[in-house]
């Protein structure tokens, strides 16, 4: 069963909430689902709930609370535009702050696993490359994953990008 927990961060104890749910069967680890600009919107619930039936605790916290609780856009022109806007507003250390604390939270029951899409994609890579306690990131068409290129991950990551994408293009990839 999916709810809602309300978790604060450890910089500045900001108070956020995260979509969570227990795994069913045998607990294989915990997983942090990081939502596109949209926010927790019914793609972040069904891999949540997916991630949930594979046997993983999930955790997927609300990362524009800071803006506004709950926050979730719809995918249009207006969605992107207040989506962009929280993201500039709220930064990437604010959500590097928050997935820490998610990962504190889960740590003691086992291995922490990241995924995440877009502006997560790309959380997933940075959070990868400047956080500890992570067994393996998973980042899919993180638009800001070139502009942090020159950092180490701590852990295995594999990035995921699409070969059509106009919103990342190849040559950004590849480059």
């Amino acid at each position: 069963m999916a709810e809602y927990i309300i978790l604060n961060s450890k910089v500045d104890d900001a108070e956020f909430s995260a979509l969570h749910l227990q795994p069913k069967g045998t607990r294989r680890g915990g997983v942090i689902v990081l939502q596109e600009i949209f926010g927790i919107d019914q793609y972040i619930e069904k891999d949540a709930a997916r991630w949930a039936a594979l046997g993983f605790e999930v955790l997927a916290p609300s990362l524009f609370d800071r803006q506004e609780p709950g926050y979730v856009g719809e995918h249009d022109a207006e969605g992107i535009a207040t989506g962009l806007k929280y993201l500039r507003a709220n930064g990437f250390d604010n959500a590097l702050d928050d997935i820490s604390t998610c990962i504190d939270w889960l740590r003691p029951r086992g291995p922490v696993f990241l995924v995440g899409y877009c502006y997560g994609g790309s959380l997933a890579w940075m959070a990868a490359c400047k956080l500890g306690d992570l067994a393996a990131a998973s980042s899919y068409y993180g638009s800001q994953v070139h502009n942090h290129a020159h950092d180490t991950p701590l852990c295995p990551v594999i990035l995921h990008f699409g070969t059509q994408d106009n919103a990342i293009p190849l040559a950004q990839v590849q480059g």
